[in-house]
């Protein structure tokens, strides 16, 4: 007992410095480089005017490459260290990032559910870090392998555990295990997920075929704290 928990704190200490780490790196992105790539952007629209027509119209091209590079570099900093889950809490951010992720010609469907109690569990910021880590994991192993054409992502309270699920149709497979260099992927979810203290499992889905991802967590002292509060 004493052994596996030294390496579960071992475990938390090492994905909290690695999600500071990821934090830094952004800051610096967003301060530095973006600062830098927007203020050459001001320039170059300041040459849009200038000149002869082939000039002008090698300006506004290298005005949309750059503009692209710069929404692709927003898009690193923000799988670096996602503010929406700072600003707006777990159930936005993986809202936030179906919307822009799985919308799209030929991305399956999806259907996000967020029970309402979740944002009022009080979830520490590693808590938080790691369920939005392993969920965005989740629905890529979706999108990028299962063949599906309908995935379903929720966030729930069950019996005082909060459950993290990616159910789809596609294909389905059998779980790796733990030791299998192809399952390295799955292995890094159990990885994160033992970090906070959770349990992962993958089921046969709902539907007629597919996989089902679920993610138990205990938040019974969360809960029991929430309805002392509510007492006094």
């Amino acid at each position: 007992m004493t052994k596996r928990l030294i390496q579960v704190v071992g475990t938390e200490k090492l994905f909290e410095g690695a999600e500071d780490e990821r934090r830094r790196i952004a800051m610096d992105l967003h301060d530095q480089t973006l600062a830098d790539l927007s203020s050459i952007l001001r320039d170059l629209q300041g040459f849009a005017s200038v000149g002869d027509d082939p000039c002008r119209q090698q300006v506004q091209e290298l005005e949309i490459s750059l503009t692209r590079a710069m929404s692709n570099l927003r898009d690193i900093m923000h799988n670096l260290h996602p503010q929406t889950l700072d600003i707006l809490g777990l159930g936005a951010a993986l809202e936030a990032h179906l919307g822009r992720q799985c919308e799209g010609p030929g991305l399956p469907q999806y259907h996000f559910y967020c029970n309402a109690g979740i944002a009022a569990l009080g979830l520490s910021r590693l808590q938080q870090l790691a369920l939005y880590r392993i969920g965005i994991e989740a629905i890529s192993n979706v999108i990028k392998h299962a063949d599906a054409g309908r995935f379903e992502v929720g966030l729930e309270l069950r019996d005082g555990l909060l459950v993290l699920s990616v159910e789809d149709n596609g294909r389905g497979f059998s779980d790796p295990s733990p030791g299998d260099g192809k399952g390295r992927g799955l292995n890094n979810l159990r990885e994160r997920a033992r970090a906070i203290g959770a349990e992962v499992e993958w089921l046969g889905s709902r539907f007629s075929s597919g996989t089902r991802f679920e993610l138990r967590l205990s938040v019974t002292a969360l809960l029991e704290s929430q309805s002392v509060g509510k007492k006094d």
